[in-house]
């Protein structure tokens, strides 16, 4: 029991590090059809709320940055966001609004630096 309890909870943390949160996209079950883990390697480490509108066409036409919910407020941090918010795409249709909404969490996790060999002589 121990051991199902423990994997629940590791993948209950893994999956909400970073997502589509809350929004008529997630109650209306619009799929995205853009992979994304929502992650970004940088400087940075922390994650950044974004609430996007998706056209229905499905391509994101606007993004507003949420900053009372972000932890990583550096402007060239959102603007790595941004990018990678206009790059998702999701399931397009007649049925869905002309502007649908969600609200997005974007995880900042700090690159590792590629290490350096000893020069030999």
């Amino acid at each position: 029991m121990k051991i199902f309890l423990t994997v629940i909870i590791c993948f209950l943390i893994n999956f909400a590090q970073s997502q589509l949160i809350s929004g008529e996209i997630i109650d209306v079950n619009r799929k995205m059809t853009s992979t994304s883990n929502f992650t970004i390697q940088s400087f940075y480490e922390g994650y950044v709320i974004y609430e996007i509108s998706v056209n229905n066409l499905g391509k994101v036409t606007s993004e507003r940055f949420i900053a009372e919910k972000s932890t990583v407020k550096s402007t060239p941090a959102n603007i790595e966001a941004k990018n990678l918010l206009k790059s998702l795409t999701f399931e397009p249709g007649d049925g869905f609004p002309k502007y649908h909404h969600a609200m997005v969490k974007v995880k900042f996790v700090k690159e590792i630096p590629a290490q350096t060999t000893p020069k030999t002589k």
